[in-house]
């Protein structure tokens, strides 16, 4: 396994990581705002009500990242499976791609393993 597929191996994990937790979290929160709707409406708190639908909106935002990033694990496992075949350096630019608009948002470790990849992949050529 080269180098550059180990560097994306590595991204990937930790992505599929952080899809999970957003996941997890997206879970956690939309619980939470079902179990503050009910509390709201046996108490008749209009500040519980209000509490309570901003969990809901939270929740419901890590589920639209969760689902945003669903397709794009995919495509990155797929990319992982074929960055040493005839096609990788389509792949190592995709990868080089991803890993900048990672680093834009945030995902900065996960970023910097896929730029690594574009990196080691240039140098094996």
């Amino acid at each position: 396994m080269s180098l550059s597929k180990k560097m994306v191996l590595v991204g990937n994990i930790l992505q599929l990581v952080w899809g999970v937790i957003a996941v997890i979290i997206g879970f956690v929160l939309s619980y939470a705002a079902v179990a503050a709707n009910q509390s709201a409406n046996l108490t008749a708190g209009a500040t519980t009500t209000a509490g309570a639908w901003n969990l809901g909106l939270v929740g419901g935002l890590f589920f639209i990242v969760a689902i945003l990033v669903v397709p794009l694990i995919v495509v990155n496992w797929i990319g992982f499976a074929k960055i040493d075949g005839p096609t990788g350096h389509g792949w190592k630019i995709y990868f080089l791609v991803i890993g900048i608009v990672s680093v834009l948002l945030s995902f900065v470790l996960t970023g910097i393993f896929y730029i690594l990849a574009y990196v080691f992949g240039r140098k094996s050529r």
